[in-house]
Formats: structure tokens, sequence, C-alpha cells
């Protein structure tokens, strides 16, 4: 009797906690993995924003795009698409999707008219894996001068061709610009060096951006000069350039490093001002101190003489000689 009673209270306590556990579980409800979260546009941007490299009149603009899950949740269908797919306007008439690369290049298909992009990225993950980067190049040489609009739309959906469908849209744009010797914009294409120049033009200077390895044909460079929109101050030193904007790979730190020459019938130079996109202002002057050898091999003078500077750093940004 004394083992019968003992079981019995054994029992009640067992299912006393099994009551309890089920009383808990619903006050609190399923743990929710939260809403569906995300960012979509270009890395760096503002979420719906994409950024356009700067291009020639009948040249090539370069666009990265990523989608990247920021829920507590994995996203069992994602896809991004891009052109006739999204809108009309999506892309600019007379454009032509001419290639994709970068990480998840593998998972996107052109239309055979290259009107359309589509990447089925199936399966995202949340945390560290949920990030999917590619980037567009898109032919602009049938496609007119002027502003030039793109947007991308991302669908987030819980299985393919299910109702359950949320949407996200990106947009940005550029302005074609005439190459005139003092302005210069375009894709570089894959197996070429990666260099451009304008020439002795208008203002009696040229430049030449150069970077010592070849593309993988979507590396974008650009070289404004006479820039207003980018205010760098010399201070008390006189400067003898206008200031000049760089644009190499989206402000990328680059290994190799960028490399500027620098042509003007000025033979002296007292150094150049480099200001990063960020703002970063670092003044590089021409003395033994700041000559790039084994040990300072980046924001440093290669040579200055007979007319020519030729300056190496890390990244684009704006320029000015004094």
């Amino acid at each position: 009797m004394t083992r019968s009673r003992t079981s019995t209270a054994a029992g009640i306590g067992l299912t006393a906690i099994a009551l309890a556990a089920t009383l808990l579980l619903t006050i609190a409800g399923p743990i929710s993995a939260g809403p569906r979260l995300w960012f979509f546009g270009s890395p760096g941007a503002a979420d719906g924003t994409l950024v356009l490299s700067p291009v020639q009149n009948g040249g090539s603009t370069a666009v990265r795009v990523r989608f990247q899950n920021l829920s507590g949740q994995t996203f069992n269908q994602v896809r991004v698409l891009l052109g006739d797919n999204v809108s009309a306007a999506s892309l600019p008439a007379g454009a032509l999707i001419d290639s994709v690369h970068g990480t998840n290049a593998g998972d996107c298909t052109i239309s055979a008219d290259q009107r359309s992009l589509d990447c089925d990225y199936g399966h995202v993950p949340k945390g560290s894996r949920g990030t999917r980067d590619v980037t567009v190049v898109i032919d602009l040489s049938a496609a007119g001068t002027g502003a030039k609009t793109v947007t991308a739309k991302a669908e987030i959906n819980e299985t393919q061709g299910t109702t359950n469908v949320d949407t996200s849209f990106a947009t940005g744009s550029t302005t074609t610009f005439a190459a005139d010797g003092d302005n210069v914009g375009d894709v570089i294409p894959q197996g070429q060096l990666l260099k451009i120049a304008t020439f002795l033009a208008a203002n009696g200077i040229s430049v030449q951006l150069s970077i010592d390895k070849t593309s993988d044909g979507s590396d974008a460079l650009a070289i404004r000069e006479n820039q207003t929109e980018i205010v760098i101050n010399c201070g008390a030193v006189t400067c003898i350039s206008p200031t000049i904007q760089l644009f190499a790979d989206f402000g990328d730190t680059l290994n190799p490093e960028v490399t500027i020459t620098y042509a003007a019938k000025s033979t002296k130079f007292g150094g150049i001002f480099h200001q990063t996109d960020d703002g970063t202002l670092t003044d590089i002057p021409n003395d033994k101190a700041h000559a790039c050898s084994a040990n300072l091999t980046t924001n440093c003078i290669v040579s200055a003489k007979n007319g020519v500077l030729i300056v190496r750093f890390p990244t684009n940004g704006g320029i000015r000689v004094h």
C-alpha cells in the first residue's frame, strides 16, 4: 500500500507539472520569429536606393544590388528582378543588360533580349549568411543622353507561387555626360587594364587614373574635372588645380592602390589634397617624407618632375593640386 501511495503522489506531481507547462504555453503563445525585415539597395546607400556609376554618353554604367535578410527568420523564396519583368520604366528605353557579376551572379538569368534580369535566390537564411550581392552592367550606348533611371524589385515569399508575398523596390539614376577631354567615365571591359584618362583640353591639365590589375567586367572608373559640387578647401595653401572628382569601384579600398598622374604646364608641385567620399581630407606634400618607398606605399608621391605629378592613394574621392 505504501508503494501504491508513493506512485500515486508521483503521478499527481507529474500531472501538475504538465498542466503548468501547458498553461504557460497557452499564455505565452508560440515563439515568433518576428516580422520580415530586409535591406534592398546598393551597399552603403540608404534602403531603397541604387547607386549607378558615372558614365559618359554612349558608355555603360554599373550598379550594385544587395538583398539582405535582417529578420529573425529564413525567407523561403526570394527573387530580385530588374528590367521589363518589373515594368517598362525599370530600365531606360534602349538600354540593355550587358552582364551580371559578383558573389551571387550564378543565381541570375538575363533574358534573350537583354531587357530583363531574374535572380532567383530561393532560401535566404537569417544572420551572416543572409546577404545576396550582384553587380549589373547596363549598356547605354543606344539609350540616348541625359538622366537614366533604373529600378529593381525584390519579392519575398513563403514558397514560390503563393500569394503571401512582400515586395520592395530600389531606384537610382545617373546623368550621362560628354567625354570632352575634361570628363570621362565608363565600365572597363573584361580583361583590360584598369585605366582611364582625360587629356590636355580647355583647362590645360590631364589626369590619368590607373590600378595595376585587369577588369573583371564590372569595374567602373571615372574622372570629372572642374567639379563645383565637391568642396576642397586649400586653406592658406595656393591650389593650382580645380577640384577633380575621381571614381573607382564605388569608393572601395583598393589593392593595389589607385595611381593618379596629373600633368600641367606648371613644374612646381607643393603636393596634393585628397578628400575621400566621407569628407576626410589628407594633404600629401611633395617632400622626401612622403615619397613612396618600401615602408610607404600609399598616400605618397611616386614622382614630381617635368610638369607631371604621380601620386598613389587607396581609394577615390576628390583631389586638388597645390
